[in-house]
């Protein structure tokens, strides 16, 4: 059930709890922060490929967080519309990029070529356009968004495919493992039981995850304990956990707490 005033969602009750509209974890400014080193490495990236252009055109980091939010939710959306759960971590790279997979069994690992790193390929496309159709200096989510060309319904449409294969890939038991380029890395992932559960984790009464209130770990299942266990042994990792009731949650590690959100879905 959802309340709305004016088109805008006031508030719902959610799986029994009674949700604040405004506890949206993609407005805060912690997660964009996880991975502000990927975006500055992708507007590097296109900046390079402007080197040679008459009238070099920039990226402000709107658009390439926004193209990353938009793919991450849809591929959310469409594992609660299929109803079976999935779990979703996002682990970190050390110094020489290679990510970090203690306490993680791939069961199926992909080769680390172009197809899975698609997203990527994906993302400086559609930089690559919306540079090739204006003469500003700068632009941002607002110039892709607002573009009518049939071309970038393409790309965007490219995008919201991959989201489908991101979904289509949580079907399976286990855990999909992407880095923080959104490079897929594998899936049907077992998360060690030997890693050490945290004897209390907390979730977040707000977006940034300053007010946090305490609850048991026992209470939950198995995607949240997996969920619990990879987030305290990978501090800079993230881990979105959708339930079979349609329930999302992100957890990441904070200040050395494990914390959750309850993700605001309704429509």
């Amino acid at each position: 059930m959802a309340v709305r005033c004016a088109g805008q969602l006031v508030g719902a009750l959610e799986r029994g709890l009674v949700v604040d509209a405004t506890l949206d974890v993609f407005d805060s400014a912690w997660l964009p922060a996880m991975f502000a080193r990927e975006r500055e490495d992708i507007r590097a990236a296109h900046a390079a490929s402007q080197a040679s252009a008459a009238s070099p055109t920039a990226v402000e980091h709107s658009l390439v967080g926004k193209v990353g939010q938009q793919m991450l939710r849809r591929a959310i959306q469409l594992v609660r519309g299929a109803r079976h759960g999935g779990l979703i971590l996002v682990v970190n790279g050390e110094g020489d990029d290679r990510p970090r997979l203690d306490g993680l069994r791939l069961k199926y690992a992909l080769s680390q070529d172009e197809p899975s790193h698609r997203y990527r390929t994906l993302l400086l496309g559609i930089l690559r356009a919306v540079a090739d159709t204006t003469a500003k200096a700068s632009v941002g989510w607002a110039d892709f968004a607002t573009n009518e060309d049939p071309h970038f319904a393409r790309l965007e449409q490219e995008v919201f495919e991959l989201s489908r294969v991101l979904a289509n890939l949580t079907a399976i038991d286990g855990a999909l493992v992407l880095d923080k380029r959104f490079g897929l890395l594998g899936f049907a992932a077992e998360v060690s039981a030997e890693l050490p559960t945290p004897e209390r984790v907390f979730r977040a009464l707000d977006a940034e995850g300053r007010e946090l209130q305490p609850e048991a770990v026992e209470n939950v299942g198995t995607r949240h304990r997996a969920a619990y266990r990879f987030v305290n042994d990978h501090p800079d990792g993230l881990a979105v956990v959708v339930s079979q009731d349609g329930g999302v949650s992100f957890v990441a590690n904070r200040a050395g707490k494990v914390v959750f959100w309850e993700q605001s879905v309704s429509p």
